[in-house]
């Protein structure tokens, strides 16, 4: 698969606030856009981690989707899909689903972390739904942290309801990489089964910006 290293910008959306295992955070809203030019800053698009290798296992609400089909956005004019890149993941009903945010540091730092994250329910029977470490999980470098965020069901796919959560403020950083793991969690939230979030992208904002981040996208998940 053909890799482009970038820095990938993105709208930012509406915030709330939560507070870390790892580091103690939340507090602030984060709506303010990023600087393209600024490398201390990272917005990673979920569309763009690895999804096939190994293969991302999700579910919709009756069958299981994985790899690429669990990107929502395919065959879509550019601009119609009002998500960040007009792309996001969903389908992720499965304790097997985890992605992988894989990210470079130039130096040891804190950051503050967000998630963009949402809810999908085609049928309907569900309108809202908490999302916190119990059910959907959040870990840096294997540190899980500490957050809640109540998501409203998206009633058209195309203008979903994403709300972007800050899981800390001072989240450490290593020099070298850094993996940002998300997870759902054995539950029963979706009428006794496990019930996950569609997520939209994750942002990284160094605290010392004297540091440089960076990833790899897989933009070959994207069909030209």
């Amino acid at each position: 698969m053909k890799k482009s290293t970038a820095i990938i910008t993105a709208l930012a959306l509406s915030a709330i606030t939560a507070t870390s295992l790892v580091a103690c955070g939340g507090g602030n809203e984060d709506n303010e856009p990023i600087d393209p030019n600024d490398k201390s800053a990272l917005v990673m698009e979920a569309e763009y981690v690895n999804l096939t290798d190994p293969l991302v296992v999700g579910k919709a609400e009756s069958a299981e989707a994985t790899g690429l089909k669990l990107i929502f956005g395919m065959g879509y004019d550019e601009g119609e899909v009002k998500a960040s890149n007009g792309y996001y993941l969903y389908q992720t009903f499965s304790d097997s689903f985890a992605i992988n945010f894989v990210f470079n540091s130039s130096m040891e730092t804190t950051a503050r972390i967000s998630v963009a994250l949402g809810l999908s329910i085609d049928s309907g029977a569900l309108q809202s739904a908490t999302f916190s470490q119990q059910n959907f999980s959040i870990k840096l470098n294997g540190d899980p942290f500490s957050y809640s965020l109540l998501a409203k069901n998206t009633d058209d796919p195309v203008e979903p309801v994403i709300k972007e959560v800050t899981v800390s403020t001072s989240a450490k950083i290593k020099k070298g990489e850094n993996t940002i793991t998300l997870k759902v969690e054995t539950n029963s939230d979706f009428n006794g089964q496990n019930l996950g979030p569609i997520i939209d992208f994750v942002k990284v904002r160094a605290n010392d910006k004297n540091a440089e981040l960076s990833w790899t996208p897989h933009t070959d998940n994207i069909a030209e």
